[in-house]
């Protein structure tokens, strides 16, 4: 029924840095490939061979480098118009990447987590990032027990990265009280560190359970005492499913939300 990604890619020989067409995570049905995106997948191939040729390495080698990740920019350009900002130089020499980076880019995360406090358990997702070679910086090092609280995330994210803002979320997986992050502390952790930096530089959703009995009241409660900056609605809790088209319960919400000053759903 599923073909993972990874496995139609060495089937078909496609080695694109970047996705060619809409990939799904199992909770939906992915559209088909594009005519665009077909044409984006075509010159990245195009331009992977005439590029990888001049170099003297195989394109499946120059893919896997920063030149190919330039080579996907330029094809998108083609297609789509200049919306990267990207040169030649950059796919022909790993050099001028290394030169143009940071490029003082405005660079925002769109899904920052850290768990609540009270997590105090094995960090199994982390440590086999290392042991996969996902993240080699990881490999062999045993996490400390406070690597994913708080503290650690904002020195990782702000201190340690290029990231210029972000929003902290969370989702609705199992009962609320067993959340990996509430709202609560998705608030605190925005509101601690915007504190500390003097500026607006992290945002915060609330968490919307839907077929919750409260759910109403816990719309406007998060939104006029919490302040949250938009909703993270997870309509695949393996306990109470839901659809976003459900006039039933998700138009109301929405409707609620809105006349509350909350438009943003993620």
């Amino acid at each position: 029924m599923w073909i993972r990604k990874n496995r139609q890619d060495r089937a078909l020989g496609r080695d694109t840095p970047l996705p060619t067409q809409i990939v799904s995570n199992e909770e939906f049905y992915p559209m088909p490939q594009t005519e665009d995106q077909r044409q984006v997948e075509a010159r990245i191939t195009a331009l992977a061979e005439e590029y990888s040729s001049r170099l003297g390495v195989s394109r499946r080698e120059f893919l896997r480098s920063s030149g190919g990740m330039a080579v996907a920019f330029m094809a998108m350009n083609e297609v789509f118009g200049p919306v990267f900002t990207v040169s030649k130089a950059e796919a022909a020499e790993a050099a001028a990447y290394r030169e143009l980076w940071p490029k003082k880019d405005f660079i925002f995360d769109a899904q920052l987590h850290h768990v609540k406090d009270s997590i105090t358990g094995p960090l199994g997702f982390r440590t086999l990032t290392g042991k996969l070679g996902l993240n080699k910086d990881l490999a062999g090092i045993t996490p400390e027990k406070d690597t994913l609280h708080r503290a650690n995330f904002l020195k990782e994210v702000f201190f340690d990265s290029d990231t210029v803002m972000g929003i902290v979320t969370g989702a609705a997986i199992g009962r609320p009280q067993d959340y990996a992050l509430p709202a609560e502390e998705m608030v605190k952790t925005r509101d601690s560190f915007n504190a500390a930096s003097g500026s607006q530089r992290m945002l915060s959703h609330g968490i919307a359970h839907l077929r919750d009995d409260n759910a109403m009241d816990e719309c406007e409660r998060q939104i006029t005492e919490l302040r949250i900056d938009g909703w993270k609605f997870y309509t695949g809790n393996p306990l109470t499913p839901w659809r976003l088209d459900d006039e039933k319960i998700c138009y109301p919400f929405l409707e609620r939300s809105r006349k509350l000053g909350v438009k943003t759903v993620s």
